[in-house]
């Protein structure tokens, strides 16, 4: 009987990693709606990049303070870079989910990835195959304004359509999230970055 999902990504990403990806989420949520008020009329447009920026920003930093190695992956386009982190096998790429199905939308990358997830209970996956521990998992996130109110793990098929596991991890606490500073140099390179996507939408 190969080793269940829930263990095998307990041992790629324990309790004090799981702790830290959540706060650095439910910080990326906070950040990026009160920093979005200081862009005026364009703050709907800000607080999405702003997140998305503070969202890897931040997990870099929590990588790097846990020790665990990660790249910084591209899109098929070459246009939209994305952190993947790496633990015991499994490589995990970060995804927001606004109010779609339970998996982010198709993309190459995507697939590039999940190809190699296996499927412990179908039929005909060898015993021998089943037992090969790692894949790709998905850490999803959704919200509103400051609040994270939605983070899991989901493993995708080899193709990208469908879910073969997912489980909910647990969301810090406003109290615990604000308690936590962000360093200027880090807030102010996502400013300018954020400033840069707005003027390219604009002209």
């Amino acid at each position: 009987m190969p080793t269940s999902y829930s263990q095998q990504l307990l041992d790629a990403f324990g309790q004090d990693c799981r702790k830290e990806l959540s706060m650095s989420l439910s910080q990326a949520y906070l950040h990026s709606h009160l920093k979005a008020k200081e862009f005026g009329s364009f703050w709907f447009q800000a607080q999405s990049y702003l997140r998305w920026f503070y969202v890897d920003a931040l997990l870099e930093k929590t990588s790097r303070q846990l020790g665990m190695d990660f790249d910084i992956g591209k899109n098929a386009a070459g246009n939209c870079k994305h952190i993947a982190i790496h633990s015991n096998n499994w490589l995990m790429t970060v995804h927001h989910l606004p109010g779609r199905g339970p998996l982010p939308k198709q993309a190459k990358y995507r697939v590039s990835y999940s190809h190699q997830n296996l499927d412990f209970f179908d039929d005909g996956c060898s015993s021998s195959a089943s037992e090969e521990l790692g894949g790709h998992v998905y850490l999803l996130h959704e919200g509103k304004n400051q609040h994270l109110s939605f983070l899991n793990f989901t493993v995708p098929t080899p193709d990208n359509l469908n879910v073969l596991y997912t489980e909910s991890l647990r969301i810090a606490s406003i109290q615990e999230v604000e308690a936590e500073d962000i360093e200027s140099d880090i807030e102010d390179k996502i400013i300018l970055l954020t400033e840069q996507k707005i003027r390219n939408q604009q002209s």
